[in-house]
C-alpha cells in the first residue's frame, strides 16, 4: 500500500500538472498514468476492478496538490516535470497494456 502511493504521488508529481484540478486534467494523460502505473503494478489490476484503488489515489493527490496551490501554498512538481508519458508507456508489453 505504502509504496504504491509513494509511486502514485511521484508520477503525479512528474506527470501531471499541480495547477489543475482533476477535471482539468486532460483525460489522455490520466488514462496513460494509470497504464503505467498499473503495468508496474499488475496485481492491483486483477485484484481490484478497473485497478481503482491506483485510481482513487492519483485524484486524492490531484485534489491535495492543486487545492494547495489555489490556496497560494507552495506543492513542488517533480523533478523531471514534465515527463512525456507516452515515452514511458513505449517499453512496455502491448499485452499488459490490452488488459486495461
Amino acid at each position: 500500500y505504502k509504496a504504491l502511493k509513494v509511486k502514485v504521488n511521484s508520477y503525479v508529481a512528474n506527470y501531471l500538472d499541480h495547477g489543475y484540478s482533476m477535471s482539468n486534467q486532460p483525460a489522455r494523460k490520466i488514462e496513460e498514468l494509470m497504464k503505467l502505473i498499473l503495468a508496474e503494478y499488475p496485481n492491483i489490476a486483477s485484484k481490484y476492478h478497473d485497478g481503482w484503488p491506483i485510481s482513487d489515489f492519483i485524484h486524492l493527490r490531484v485534489k491535495y496538490t492543486s487545492s494547495h496551490i489555489a490556496g497560494q501554498h507552495s506543492v513542488r512538481q517533480g523533478r523531471d516535470y514534465p515527463k512525456n508519458i507516452k515515452k514511458a508507456l513505449v517499453g512496455i508489453d502491448p499485452f499488459l497494456l490490452a488488459w486495461f
